[in-house]
């Protein structure tokens, strides 16, 4: 294979092909290929990494072969078989690992290949204008996108209807639960630095293994005695064009990006058309994004403010126009809501900020009154792949009974001008987070926890009996080690360890502290955010944050979002005019997308569904129930009388 890989490199493609023919057989000593596209069955292929290694060099070599032909149909058509079969055996090779990381490394390593493959599939669509080769790119493009978070999700979902019985399903459970309390002492003890304590890391380790083996024993066995099990965890299909467009309305549009190492394509489905456009990538976009990011994540500085703000409608404006004019070139007028699905590092931008035209001004401030967000125009909501969204918007929320459960705890001194951020691992407490919970508390009812008393363990204990969940709290990062990203209860935190093993019921998951939203970027995968945690755990809809937010501009925009909300407003909505709303009082520092543009919201954005809005018609029904034989006993009593 080395020798292949060399001749692939050097540009001799038929010296390539034929040292890739020769380590199959090497592998495989009873595979007689009949040419030089000829492949395996992908169940043969028992080493996976050397197998891997091996298809990734032999689906370049043909696409290198399209290229130097010119657009050659023949070679485009064996380039896409070659890409294909690729991408099957990705698929095949996923199932065989167990580990979230597993999974996420070969999805970053992969990234080219499947850019390759859209390319080719839309050359094919081109030559052929068959519809198989673009609706084949979309399929190329969602394959590689969160898709460790769908298979991990596709698993739960399989222990519910694969006939297993509940002492297998417990045991199951409590080994994953005993695997995360050790993950969490050796992460906790690797903390330590130079102080860490050598045999309890050596034990931590040990119990460990000796768990993960038991747990891939219990897979094995699970698969091997539950073929509906086995069926439903492996199931792979993609949503077709039709399925995406099937839940669509005429007011809305959905689209989906991919963002490769040369290229950025946009699929772009509406309820009566879909296109994929190729949008240019300037070599410099990576380093725009980050400027932005800079620009629109912390607050305004005094001395800059004019030059920050020419960069800030410059960048907003430009990406509008770079990711957003072509795609909405054939859009009706009457599109009024989009869900976009971002790529790589669009992820970290709110595309709400993005400028639809530019101020007339160079030198304005950052006002509603002279720019043009694309949240005025919009209602915005986000997903992590056309698969994921579809099955948030199939989600029936409103499984839990009662309504609200906010938390807002304490932690160390009171700060002015507080962020809800970690600084140097040291916690302040807040200002205005316990005055938060309250006045949601005050709107909806439910229960709340302030102070010492909003910790974990009420969380774990009352989650699940909840449609909404609220935390006013810390967040911190941790892109070493993206399953320990954490939110901050009283003296102890939840990560997105614990959210892998923890099942909520809730309609709505309101994340209001910072960075929830963030987090490390793994190609192909996405962010590794806490959201990500909350969505596995069985929330369909988020609100989260992409930055470090301020305490008090946060509470008042979570206040104004759930008025909307209880006004019967559609989740994505009510976030669009809770900003609204604060721009049109905020002074004119205030009105800096700092303030207002972290949160964002993921999944479904629909209005709370009926379950509570039939708590309080029972309860209402109950109230007049009552008060009717109050009133007919008194009929009574006063006939008697």
């Amino acid at each position: 294979f080395e020798l292949a890989n060399v001749y692939h490199l050097q540009g001799n493609q038929e010296k390539a092909l034929e040292n890739i023919e020769l380590a199959f057989k090497s592998l495989l000593p009873n595979f007689t290929p009949e040419n030089e596209t000829s492949n395996p069955n992908i169940e043969d292929l028992a080493k996976k990494e050397l197998s891997l290694k091996i298809l990734m060099t032999k689906s370049d070599v043909f696409y290198e072969l399209w290229q130097a032909s010119k657009n050659d149909r023949n070679k485009a058509e064996t380039a896409f078989d070659q890409l294909k079969y690729f991408s099957e055996f990705i698929n095949f090779l996923r199932f065989d690992l167990l580990s979230v990381e597993s999974r996420q490394l070969i999805s970053e390593r992969i990234v080219q290949n499947f850019e390759k493959a859209i390319e080719v599939s839309l050359a094919l669509h081109n030559q052929t204008s068959d519809s198989k080769y673009v609706e084949q790119a979309y399929h190329f493009a969602e394959q590689n996108k969160a898709i460790s978070l769908q298979e991990s999700m596709q698993e739960n979902l399989a222990k519910g209807f694969g006939g297993i019985p509940d002492s297998t399903l417990v045991k199951e459970k409590e080994t994953r639960l005993e695997i995360a309390f050790y993950e969490k002492k050796i992460y906790e003890e690797k903390l330590k630095g130079d102080n860490l304590n050598q045999d309890h890391l050596s034990n931590y380790e040990s119990s460990l293994f000796d768990l993960e083996r038991d747990l891939q024993n219990l897979v094995d066995k699970l698969e091997n005695e539950y073929p509906k099990y086995y069926e439903l965890k492996y199931k792979t299909e993609l949503p077709s064009v039709i399925d995406i467009q099937g839940k669509l309305t005429k007011n809305s549009a959905l689209v989906e990006y991919f963002m490769g190492e040369k290229k950025v394509f946009a699929f772009v489905f509406t309820d009566n058309n879909f296109e994929v456009i190729e949008l240019a990538k300037s070599e410099n976009l990576i380093n725009e994004i980050s400027r932005f990011r800079d620009l629109i994540n912390n607050p305004p500085v005094s001395n800059r403010i004019i030059d920050d703000f020419q960069d800030f409608v410059r960048i907003g404006h430009g990406f509008f126009e770079q990711f957003l004019k072509k795609p909405f070139e054939n859009l009706s007028e009457s599109i009024t809501e989009l869900t976009i699905i971002p790529g790589g590092e669009l992820t970290y931008i709110p595309f709400e900020v993005l400028l639809t035209q530019k101020p007339n001004q160079e030198d304005a401030d950052f006002s509603m009154s002279n720019l043009s967000y694309l949240m005025a125009e919009y209602l915005i909501s986000y997903s992590f792949s056309t698969k994921l969204w579809l099955k948030n918007r199939e989600q029936i929320g409103g499984k839990a009974q009662k309504t609200f459960l906010g938390f807002a705890p304490i932690f160390g001194e009171k700060t002015i001008n507080a962020s809800r951020d970690c600084v140097v691992d040291e916690l302040y407490s807040l200002n205005c987070n316990e005055g938060e919970i309250q006045s949601i508390y005050d709107l909806f009812g439910g229960q709340m926890f302030t102070k010492t008393e909003a910790s974990k363990a009420n969380f774990e204990a009352l989650a699940s009996d909840y449609q909404i969940l609220h935390l006013a709290t810390h967040a911190c990062l941790d892109d070493e080690n993206p399953m320990f990203n954490k939110i901050w209860f009283y003296k102890d935190y939840l990560s997105n360890n614990d959210l892998f093993n923890l099942k909520l019921n809730a309609d709505l998951a309101v994340l209001s502290a910072c960075n929830t939203g963030s987090g490390q970027l793994v190609k192909g995968e996405g962010v590794q955010s806490l959201a990500r945690g909350f969505l596995h755990a069985g929330c369909p809809s988020l609100v989260t944050s992409l930055w470090s937010v301020d305490d008090c501009a946060t509470s008042d925009i979570m206040v104004r979002f759930y008025e909307h909300l209880k006004d019967g407003k559609s989740k994505n909505e009510s976030l669009k005019l809770a900003k609204l709303d604060y721009l049109k009082e905020a002074d004119k520092i205030h009105q800096h997308p700092y303030f207002w543009g972290a949160f964002i919201q993921i999944g479904n954005p629909n209005a709370l569904e009926n379950g509570m809005n039939w708590t309080w018609i029972l309860g209402g029904i109950g109230l007049l129930l009552i008060g009717f034989f109050l009133g007919r006993n008194r009929k009574k009593d006063l006939q008697s009388f």
